[in-house]
């Protein structure tokens, strides 16, 4: 079994200072003088920033060192029944052994108190039926073992895409494999 190893703003403070004390003197001052509070605090507003921008802006944002591209997504779900020929039917049957094959969100409220074998699906009216994603699209970065690095948002800004989407106020790009579409 691996162990999972996760890196976080203390490390990244403690092996920039370490290797700015070998490579380039004047930053390892700088970073010493800093201190690690004003350091998480200025990397708190710089992620905040990020974040703010790809809410405003439906193209996401780039990431320098062709790290890749944060941004939404937003994409209709598809029931898999032609690649797996399964009923939809045999999929919202919660006795069926194909009822997890959907790939959308049940609302169990709903279900359970509807006493029957069918799931209640929620249908995002709201949002013509589409379900928002953040993705790290890093179909084109550059970053050795990218594969290793995973995105975390916190709940705050799920929370604020939600409120986002439910006024309206925002359109996010519809993804397609390598293809990029805002439909209004």
């Amino acid at each position: 079994m691996q162990r999972v190893i996760d890196y976080n703003i203390k490390d990244n403070y403690r092996d920039s200072k370490n290797k700015a004390k070998i490579d380039n003197p004047e930053l390892y001052k700088y970073l010493k003088d800093l201190g690690y509070k004003e350091y998480k605090k200025r990397i708190k507003v710089l992620n905040e920033q990020c974040i703010e921008e790809v809410l405003n802006n439906p193209f996401g944002i780039k990431f320098p060192m062709g790290i890749g591209e944060l941004l939404i997504k937003k994409r209709k779900n598809k029931f898999v029944e032609k690649a797996l020929k399964v009923s939809k039917t045999d999929a919202l049957n919660i006795k069926s052994k194909y009822w997890y094959l959907i790939n959308e969100s049940t609302d169990w409220k709903l279900t359970k108190d509807s006493k029957s074998n069918f799931r209640v699906l929620y249908t995002n009216d709201h949002s013509d039926g589409y379900k928002f994603y953040w993705i790290w699209n890093k179909a084109k970065d550059r970053l050795k073992h990218s594969e290793l690095y995973y995105l975390a948002i916190e709940r705050k800004w799920n929370r604020t895409l939600a409120k986002r989407i439910f006024e309206g106020k925002q359109n996010y790009l519809v993804f397609y494999p390598r293809k990029y579409k805002i439909i209004q």
